[in-house]
């Protein structure tokens, strides 16, 4: 996403800057100026603070790239439209920083630090409202996440990670063992990874959906979770009422937000469509239950 829309530089600023706080973790010496370098309300005083740091900087640049919508929202932090093009531009915007740690002699280089920090502060701080980064805060930015954690517990467990070759991010790698004792001790749960690709399709995709109908699978290039999705018509949808839809300029979930002037045409069309569908399928079943179902769409 961030490759896609600013190019080498602004995946590089990201890519680096996560490499260089994953080799300070472990170096107390560097805290004190990274207390400075990420506007922290209170310098780091261990690895695991270093390690919340950055989780909290993934979430704000994976947030950023899951509702990279053409218009400013607020559901879950003050962002401007376009974040991910808004974060790659801050980022570009700081200059080369060089300087003297206060307890090393040596020279460390914070140019990729202070980049990445730009990007995600596009999230965190757009509108300067805040003063300093509370790393203790417990009234963080961002949707309630509750349940859907209780659901990644369930039968909705996803496991993802980092590959070094082609993520920005800091290449963190799925724990099953910490992830299921997590589960058994908050919700009392072990999660069934495999319930959802079994219960509803998706490991055959031509197979596993021959007879489905009724359908629109609509996923967009800016959304991260399309990569999970049903991009492409599949042979089997040939004689069934279901379609998939593809658009270049939709983040996550565009489609169901009301629609803004700002939104792509592409986005337009596909509301037109999806409208369709819905109308056909109320059609046809009002010819088989005659009365059954109303609709004033």
């Amino acid at each position: 996403m961030y490759n896609a829309t600013g190019g080498e530089a602004c995946y590089n600023s990201l890519k680096y800057g996560f490499f260089d706080l994953v080799n300070l973790k472990y170096d107390s010496q560097f805290y004190p100026t990274m207390e400075k370098h990420l506007n922290l309300c209170l310098a780091p005083g261990s690895a695991d603070d270093v390690q919340s740091i950055i989780e909290q900087l993934e979430d704000g640049l994976g947030t950023m790239a899951m509702v990279n919508y053409p218009y400013p929202t607020n559901f879950t932090a003050n962002i401007p439209a376009n974040p991910v093009k808004a974060a790659c531009d801050a980022a570009a915007a700081i200059r080369p920083s060089k300087e003297a740690d206060a307890n090393d002699v040596s020279v460390f280089d914070w140019s990729n630090i202070d980049q990445l920090f730009a990007a995600a502060n596009i999230y965190f701080s757009y509108d300067n409202d805040t003063n300093c980064w509370n790393l203790n805060d417990e009234s963080s930015q961002g949707l309630d996440d509750q349940g859907w954690t209780a659901q990644t517990c369930g039968e909705m467990a996803m496991p993802m990670g980092d590959d070094p070759a082609t993520s920005c991010f800091s290449w963190t790698n799925w724990d099953y063992v910490a992830h299921n004792d997590f589960c058994n001790k908050t919700y009392g749960l072990t999660p069934e990874y495999d319930f959802a690709l079994t219960y509803f399709g998706g490991m055959n995709p031509e197979k596993d959906f021959s007879s489905v109908s009724n359908v629109v699978w609509l996923n967009g290039m800016l959304d991260p979770w399309s990569t999970g999705g049903i991009t492409y018509n599949l042979t089997s949808f040939n004689n069934t009422n279901s379609i998939a839809l593809f658009v270049n300029g939709s983040a996550h979930h565009l489609d169901l937000r009301t629609p803004n002037e700002a939104d792509p045409e592409e986005m337009v069309t596909a509301r037109a469509i999806e409208k369709s569908y819905v109308l056909k399928w109320i059609t046809d079943y009002q010819k088989v239950a005659p009365g059954a179902l109303k609709s004033e769409l």
